[in-house]
């Protein structure tokens, strides 16, 4: 007989000021790149760490384009309830 296990995850969501400076900092490094400046070793690493996130934030939006609609448009739909402290 096979032992049946689960597997539990843990899913964290980073605060929205955090996500706005992942997005920030994106931003800043295209910025760079598109000047033609040399990226040092340390944000070559952090571009690479960004380009996961940035993709899966695409993924994200592709996948919310069929259940709640564009997501880079429709800014007026909030799937939660939003802290206007």
């Amino acid at each position: 007989m096979g032992i049946c296990g689960s597997r539990e995850t843990i899913v964290t969501v980073p605060d929205k000021t955090v996500m706005l400076n992942i997005v920030d900092r994106i931003i800043q490094l295209e910025i760079k790149i598109k000047r033609g400046e040399h990226l040092t070793r340390v944000q070559e690493l952090e571009k690479r760490e960004l380009e996961k996130v940035a993709k899966a934030m695409k993924s994200v939006q592709k996948a919310s384009v069929s259940r709640i609609g564009d997501l880079a448009h429709n800014r007026s739909y909030t799937p939660y309830e939003v802290d206007n402290d």
